[in-house]
């Protein structure tokens, strides 16, 4: 019976496996012990999950660790194999979504700390394994009842602005997935949307045995669950793959943020790095995944503090950051931080290529891969000083390092006069420009002017504004503290919403309009250009408004309202013609 079910699975089948994840392993080695063929333990681990979807069934804690070799994995195998199909892989999503607010224990430097985001993306990754588990972190353990830590071993963030953009008092959404290959290995991809950017991050982790008394010698291992909820990989995903090939030397470059690194050890800086247990030290005395950025963050500064005229840490900040995770250290131990090289790329950014070693013994214990971007506060010029000028000035003064107004003077025509305009238009250039003049028609003047010389108006939006995910909003757009603008909702340019209005889904409010505080859009409301709604005024949905026209303060929109038109009352009627 036994010789009947070997030949269901082929030796050339196990073999091919394992070849395509050692590609030089020659089957004459299938016999020698791991230790003499040299074999990593990610390779182990993924030879295990390939070989378990092979025969479809999973090879027990207590049976690998009494492997010594690839052929008495191989046999095994062969000998439980029943030639059936492998059973289906488990296949329920596993997401979460969350918002918080920035405030001072999620900054550090004038900056989104890096430090606090590690922690909180790591958090959410442990939580989500855990419920996938349905198990608490302490109470994770592997077939043989020992407790297991989930080691961190690549972490890649990627952010749209340098994370100093992302500013006090400003909202997030963390939306966040996980899933794993085989038992023992676990991916998740995390976004952090905002406002000011988006970034993303992508996790991988495996599990460790910790030795209570030396943390150089962690052991791979992974949990004993009878229920696990998260969705597998048919694959290894390529996330870990090329983990795994940079680990074992066979992966010459990494791409990060359409960067390319090459993977070297030439040295042109090293320093020694002194840990501080109270901080780089977790609950259970492993270095902090959430350390390793900061360490590289204090060893670079010292090289590039030696020639700048102005502080490294608060003069550039990090965009996108790749660690991969190859050891782990002791409170006695220190840190040997080896710049292998940078380069100024333009748009003031700097790639930066470094590498961790623990200095006892110099293991590597991490590559770091880093893309910085110099921090450059702009003045911010507001045309008008009245009170929406006033209004604009209050919503975007913590963000510019100055903030000027310019009393422009306007035509009867409602057009620009040159000599209040074109004598400072070089300066505008290299600042963000602000409309701050409520009427429409000279609003719409200047925007159109500052276009003329190629200078996009920027848009002023109120931290505590609410934008959907899937709206659009134009150039130069005003959005005022407490507004909604709901899903699928388009807001052209240069378009005033102010404060508590509400634009709901599928509306459309055209070029150059503008909405007054309080105003209410029922969904699929479409505005045209050059409109004006007045104080707590209102539309049922699907109201069709022509341009030009004037909303008066109160009314109710219950019909179509035609172009060059002034109404009012409740329900709305046309006034006179304009």
């Amino acid at each position: 019976m036994a010789a009947m079910k070997a030949n269901k699975i082929d030796m050339k089948n196990y073999i091919q496996i394992i070849q395509s994840i050692i590609p030089d392993f020659n089957p004459e080695q299938i016999t020698l012990p791991f230790k003499e063929l040299h074999i990593d333990s990610i390779d182990l681990v993924t030879i295990r999950v390939e070989f378990e979807n092979l025969i479809g069934e999973s090879i027990s804690d207590t049976q690998w660790l009494n492997f010594n070799s690839l052929s008495e994995i191989v046999n095994y195998c062969q000998t439980i194999n029943n030639g059936e199909a492998p059973g289906e892989h488990i296949n329920n999503s596993l997401t979460e979504k969350k918002k918080l607010r920035i405030n001072m224990p999620q900054m550090a430097i004038e900056s989104l700390s890096e430090n606090w985001l590690f922690k909180e993306i790591g958090d959410i990754h442990w939580d989500l394994l855990c419920k996938g588990l349905n198990t608490s972190s302490l109470h994770l353990k592997d077939e043989l009842d020992n407790r297991l830590y989930a080691t961190f071993v690549r972490i890649t963030i990627s952010s749209a602005i340098a994370l100093n953009q992302f500013i006090e008092n400003d909202e997030i959404e963390i939306s966040s997935g996980i899933k794993r290959f085989g038992q023992g290995m676990y991916f998740s991809d995390i976004s952090i949307n905002s406002l000011a950017g988006n970034l993303e991050a992508k996790l991988m982790t495996s599990f460790s045995i910790r030795n209570d008394t030396d943390n150089k010698k962690l052991v791979k291992s992974q949990p004993h669950s009878s229920q696990n909820l998260i969705t597998e990989h048919a694959s290894m995903p390529e996330f870990g793959n090329h983990y795994r090939l940079i680990k074992k030397g066979e992966l010459k470059e990494i791409v990060l943020d359409k960067h390319i690194f090459p993977i070297i050890d030439s040295i042109i800086f090293e320093t020694i790095y002194e840990l501080n247990p109270y901080y780089d030290l977790n609950g259970v005395g492993l270095l902090y995944f959430a350390a390793y950025p900061i360490i590289n963050n204090v060893c670079e500064a010292k090289f590039f503090n030696m020639s700048a005229d102005k502080r490294w840490e608060t003069s550039y900040h990090t965009m996108a950051r790749d660690i991969l995770y190859f050891a782990n250290c002791n409170i006695d131990d220190r840190i040997h931080y080896v710049l292998h090289s940078y380069e100024f790329v333009g748009d003031g950014q700097v790639k930066i290529n470094s590498s961790l070693y623990r200095d006892s013994d110099n293991t590597l214990m991490a590559r770091v891969f880093t893309i910085k971007k110099e921090k450059v506060m702009k003045n911010a010029f507001i045309f008008g000083a009245g009170g929406h000028a006033r209004v604009i000035a209050s919503i975007i003064h913590k963000r510019y390092t100055n903030v000027f107004f310019r009393v422009l003077h306007i035509n009867e025509d409602n057009s620009i006069r040159e000599n209040t305009f074109y004598d400072e238009i070089d300066q505008y250039r290299n600042a963000d420009i602000f409309i701050g003049i409520g009427l429409n028609t000279a609003r719409k003047n200047i925007f159109n002017t500052l276009l003329s010389f190629q200078i996009i108006p920027a848009n002023c939006i109120a931290d505590n504004a609410f934008i959907a995910s899937d709206a659009e909003i134009g150039r130069g757009v005003v959005i005022c503290p407490g507004s909604v603008v709901g899903s699928r909702a388009k807001v052209k340019d240069n378009v005033i919403i102010n404060t508590l209005s509400s634009v709901d889904h599928d509306c459309l409010l055209s070029d150059h309009s503008q909405v007054t505080a309080g105003v209410t859009f029922g969904g699929g409301t479409l505005v045209g250009e050059n409109c004006f709604f007045g104080i707590k005024s209102a539309t049922i949905p699907n109201i069709k408004v022509g341009n030009n026209s004037v909303i008066m303060a109160g009314s109710i929109l219950y019909k179509d309202v035609p172009e060059n038109v002034v109404v009012g009352g409740n329900p709305a009627r046309i006034m006179k013609s304009i």
